[in-house]
């Protein structure tokens, strides 16, 4: 697909040859991908205890400051029943290194976050995976930047706070692009190629899922709940190649062409 080197730092720049069609087009003012009544993302919602993994590519387009703020992925914030909910989110802070934070009996107190030492350059394509096996510690939780692996100390940094309980299942919605409902934090973002599993991915699916820059079928990976390929090309929907998690382009989210 993409044509990286497997540099963290700074990998190399976008190939010239792809075998995808075509991927999502945030622009960072408000557009974003919305999954509803996604019950099926929550972290171990199938009881097997396997694990939970998402993976995808991401394009980051500010030149200054191209990840602060940026937000990949998030399931909380929305406020129901009279309460905020919290279930897990993937984005990047003021120091622009994306991380993964889960939160445990949908209380924002309790949490663990599994932050990689990347800094992302702008115009660039990157694979990124996050890992979990469902434990407490730092042994539990891997990533990968471009197929190389990180773990706590090696690329990553494990943190965690309150007294850990599970990932509960709670209404909010799936996003990409926007960190809660009703704010304005939008990603100006390219997006492609996103999946969701119900295990711990092993490092060898990784290495099939980034290709050697390739990017690889998720569809062949055990355990995979959801996969966005964003081909279509036009229109608002985005297929779910392998659920019912159908995604929707919205306020003119679109789609690119490589």
């Amino acid at each position: 697909m993409l044509g990286l080197s497997s540099g963290i730092v700074y990998p190399a720049v976008l190939g010239e040859s792809f075998t995808n069609a075509g991927y999502g087009v945030l622009d960072g003012t408000n557009d974003y991908v919305s999954i509803a009544d996604a019950d099926n993302l929550t972290p171990n919602n199938s009881g097997a205890d396997r694990g939970f993994s998402i993976s995808m590519w991401v394009y980051y387009k500010n030149t200054s400051n191209p990840a602060r703020g940026e937000v990949l992925v998030s399931k909380h914030g929305a406020f129901s029943l009279g309460a905020y909910r919290y279930e897990y989110k993937i984005r990047s802070g003021y120091d622009q290194k994306p991380f993964m934070q889960v939160y445990g009996n949908d209380d924002i107190n309790i949490s663990q976050t599994f932050k990689l030492d990347l800094v992302p350059s702008h115009s660039t394509w990157y694979h990124l995976v996050w890992c979990w096996n469902l434990g407490t510690g730092t042994g539990d939780w891997k990533a990968f930047v471009n197929g190389e692996k990180q773990t706590h100390g090696d690329g990553a940094t494990h943190s965690s706070a309150g007294t850990w309980a599970a990932v509960t299942n709670t209404p909010n919605t799936f996003l990409i692009g926007l960190d809660t409902p009703g704010t304005s934090n939008y990603s100006n973002i390219n997006v492609d190629e996103y999946a969701v599993f119900d295990d711990n991915v092993s490092d060898d699916d990784v290495a099939s899922l980034y290709n050697d820059g390739d990017s690889g079928d998720a569809s062949q990976i055990d355990h995979i709940i959801s996969y966005w390929k964003f081909e279509e090309g036009s229109g608002t929907s985005v297929a779910d190649e392998i659920g019912s998690n159908t995604a929707t382009l919205v306020n003119g989210a679109t789609f690119g062409t490589y």
